[in-house]
């Protein structure tokens, strides 16, 4: 029996993300945690989604085997609101052994197909701080007294004192859908043309990232309005 590879398994999970949101960012192989906090590189995302939350689909192929899931989704939990693992059909006899606040999709010819749904996740301030870069921050607080010699823990601080918790969180999501719109725009792109061969290729660093200073982004942003 001849089964899917790994980068058929992420074309079929992002084409079933397709059909469910339209105004979200996927991008694969993303590290969790950061590297000032000695805790990125741990784990990566095999998918890795933001829209008004942050989801994780964890891919487990035929060729894979579960030793090490716990572990993931014990990191997993601590970096998304939503935890999603994609089984092959192998190991859909060890779905009740596998975390109860994590959501199961069972990979049936070529298609996904949803066993459980996630648990939402409450995730911490320091959670939210943990995807910001040195080069962001510095960037972000452009037109501030010494913010192009700022350092990321001055960064960090600099972001506390200013915005409340909740303003923290809604600039993180606004600032990782800025950071990975046009790699999630050409993935779409390819995946609605069908020109897989243009997919994932090596993501490569950018020195010059566009980041938009805390000054110009807009009300809404970060203080969303609630209509009742």
């Amino acid at each position: 029996m001849k089964y899917m590879d790994e980068k058929k398994i992420k074309i079929t999970v992002i084409k079933h993300l397709v059909t469910k949101e339209k105004h979200f960012i996927v991008v694969p192989e993303i590290g969790l945690g950061n590297i000032f906090a000695n805790t990125r590189g741990l784990v990566r995302a095999d998918i890795f989604v933001v829209n008004g939350y942050i989801s994780i689909y964890e891919i487990k192929s035929e060729k894979d085997s579960l030793k090490r899931l716990d572990k993931q989704i014990e990191h997993y939990k601590k970096y998304a609101n939503y935890v999603n693992i994609v089984l092959a059909e192998k190991f859909l006899d060890k779905i009740d052994t596998i975390d109860k606040d994590v959501g199961i999709y069972a990979l049936k010819n070529k298609s996904m197909e949803l066993i459980r749904k996630p648990k939402f996740l409450e995730l911490s301030l320091e959670a939210y701080l943990s995807y910001w870069w040195g080069s962001e921050l510095k960037k972000l607080f452009r037109g501030c007294k010494g913010s192009n010699t700022l350092r990321y823990e001055e960064g960090i601080k600099k972001l506390k004192s200013t915005l409340s918790p909740e303003q923290i969180k809604n600039l993180t999501l606004f600032r990782l859908k800025e950071r990975y719109q046009e790699e999630s725009d050409a993935i779409k792109e390819a995946i609605a043309t069908k020109n897989y061969d243009a997919l994932f290729p090596k993501r490569e660093y950018k020195k010059n990232i566009k980041v938009t200073p805390l000054k110009d982004i807009p009300f809404g942003v970060i203080n969303p309005i609630c209509h009742i």
